[in-house]
């Protein structure tokens, strides 16, 4: 729940803020920044709160030329000097928080000088396990990229890890850019081993666990017939079955995006069905037949799923779908997640794309902004109080940069064709530059 006092701490603290950028944005036309301003790596990234909301961790660049390094904060109190961790001379590159003691990260080097086999580059890759209390960091030998897949909430001792199987191959093994090939390890993240549960081959590669760890949606691809193909498992069985096939050629069925956990048996999944866009649709895994349509507009596809804020209580449920247009937009069917999402709106300088975690309890609020006018900024609300963590790009003034306008135009053919047009600060003409987008099923959108 939000805390009590939400309203009159929280629009206080952004209402002082509000004001003084009022008198910035009267300002006359800015310098424009320099070039490489652009290509600065993000000071700050991947900020997230522990599970209690007591810690808050993020990545930091703490040089120009220096490797990421991750810091954290003690959320009572963020102004308070972090713990930090580094994995010199490896080069930190994502984290999770899998329980509120235990951070897992993936490191690499970079240890060839030329590309060894299919996507495989020139990096070496390590899986580490950090106890903050006892501030000890258990390391395990791996080449392969590893990926934190499911965070296992409701069991604070494992976690699932994936790892890209090369050897899963055979003959066009390399068609691994829809499902690769992947082998699954639930590590014990208390005592610092593991087990492998499941290897994947290309015919089954990509796999989908419950908040339990349960296998429940598998996919892979039939390279001798050209198909993808998806599996359904039950709760409670043991054996796969085909539900999907669907020839590469064919974009009616796009994916599956997850599994419906208020409809026992059903999955919601991404799909065309003979609609010029893709909408979202609800799918009976058992007589493997479309149900009806959950979500569908006939201007743009869908975009994705929102889900629940409080991941730990609440883990993978849906709480609206996303769609893009003018910006992003969400259509919520969790009035609270909704009247949070609307709050936070009405508060943070510049809001465009906004969002927010909470810890198990509710109480503790990460929010991330982020649009035309804001690079990306990270807020913490916590006890009525909302701190300003960082910002991605520290050169960058909301204040000097321009809003971006959603129109649309008529193309030869009679097609309205939307695009997106940023008119900068000061007096015309202005340099034009064109950024055209791959296609024709690509969207783009400003985020």
């Amino acid at each position: 729940m939000i805390p009590q006092d939400f309203k009159k701490s929280f629009f206080a603290a952004l209402l002082a803020s509000s004001l003084g950028l009022s008198a910035l944005a009267s300002a006359e036309a800015p310098e424009p920044y320099p070039l490489e301003y652009w290509a600065l790596r993000d000071a700050i990234a991947s900020v997230s709160l522990s599970p209690e909301g007591d810690k808050l961790a993020l990545m930091k660049i703490p040089s120009r030329d220096g490797d990421p390094i991750i810091e954290i904060y003690d959320t009572s109190d963020i102004s308070k000097d972090p713990f930090r961790v580094g994995a010199d001379p490896m080069e930190i590159i994502g984290y999770d928080w899998v329980s509120n003691e235990v951070i897992a990260f993936v490191a690499r080097q970079a240890v060839r000088e030329k590309i060894d086999d299919f996507n495989r580059g020139v990096f070496e890759y390590r899986f580490a396990l950090l106890n903050l209390e006892t501030e000890k960091i258990k390391t395990f030998d791996q080449e392969e990229s590893a990926d934190v897949v499911n965070l296992l909430p409701y069991d604070d001792d494992h976690v699932i890890v994936a790892y890209e199987n090369y050897d899963a191959g055979g003959p066009g093994a390399r068609i691994r850019d829809a499902f690769r090939a992947r082998a699954y390890w639930k590590y014990n993240v208390k005592k610092g081993t593991r087990r492998l549960l499941i290897r994947g081959t290309l015919s089954m590669g990509a796999i989908t666990f419950d908040a339990q760890g349960n296998p429940r949606i598998g996919g892979g691809f039939d390279v001798k017939n050209g198909y993808y193909t998806w599996y359904y498992r039950g709760e409670g069985e043991s054996g796969w079955e085909e539900i999907i096939r669907v020839h590469e050629e064919d974009w009616e069925f796009q994916s599956i995006a997850g599994i419906d956990e208020e409809n026992p048996g059903h999955l919601y999944v991404y799909a065309h069905n003979g609609k010029d866009t893709r909408g979202l649709w609800s799918f009976n895994a058992e007589t493997k037949e479309f149900v009806e349509p959950v979500y569908h507009r006939n201007d743009v596809d869908v975009g994705g799923m929102a889900y629940h804020s409080n991941t730990w209580a609440n883990s993978g449920i849906e709480t609206g779908v996303v769609w893009y247009k003018d910006k992003r937009h969400v259509e919520y069917w969790d009035s609270e997640e909704e009247a949070i999402h609307r709050q936070l709106e009405g508060v943070i300088p510049h809001a465009y794309n906004i969002a927010f975690h909470r810890s198990r309890d509710g109480a503790t609020i990460l929010i991330r902004n982020s649009g035309p006018r804001d690079p990306g900024t990270y807020y913490l609300l916590k006890d009525g109080k909302l701190d300003v963590v960082g910002t991605r790009q520290t050169l960058i003034e909301s204040e000097k940069l321009a809003d971006v306008r959603y129109i649309t135009y008529e193309s030869r053919d009679g097609r309205m064709i939307p695009g997106y047009i940023t008119v900068p600060h000061g007096d015309p003409p202005y340099p034009l530059v064109v950024m055209p987008h791959g296609g024709p099923f690509v969207q783009e959108v400003v985020s």
